[in-house]
């Protein structure tokens, strides 16, 4: 059975030195997930800026992907994937394409990036299907995480 999303590569709490840099002028055919640990300087919609630890990005193919340490060492958490249902969630979520972006929280995101690659590793059966699955809730929960207007809609005691 065919499946929907697939990961074909992740690293979590990934360090590279300062002089680093990402430079694929066409993307790479997959959706590119990344969460960057540091300050970082990176290329989206909005030009090559420098963005605060807890920026992440999705980049979509074929758009240009370029990001770089900002004078120092930076970390990063990151995963490629694709398939037909890829882009769909994407808008489902309300997860904004080729541009930073700043979810309120980020505490989920090594944890359940681990859980997908744990899956990848092991491949019990139906590990697929668990990828999948996870991935799917990983970009729920990011979606919600990255909506502006949840934070007015709930009280302190809530």
């Amino acid at each position: 059975m065919p499946h929907s999303l697939a990961v074909r590569l992740i690293g979590i709490g990934v360090r590279h030195e300062s002089g680093f840099t990402i430079d694929r002028p066409k993307g790479t055919g997959d959706v590119v997930f990344l969460h960057f640990l540091t300050p970082i300087r990176l290329l989206s919609r909005a030009g090559n800026r420098r963005e605060p630890a807890g920026a992440c990005i999705l980049y979509t193919p074929p758009h240009p992907q370029w990001y770089a340490a900002d004078g120092a060492s930076f970390s990063h958490d990151w995963f490629h994937f694709s398939g037909r249902a890829a882009l769909p969630l994407l808008a489902r979520y309300g997860l904004p394409r080729n541009t930073v972006f700043h979810p309120r929280e980020t505490g989920f995101v090594a944890g359940e990036l681990a859980a997908i690659q744990r899956e990848i590793w092991h491949r019990e059966p139906h590990w697929e299907e668990a990828v999948a699955l996870r991935l799917d809730l990983f970009l729920l929960h990011l979606g919600r995480a990255s909506r502006a207007d949840a934070d007015s809609r709930v009280t302190a005691y809530q």
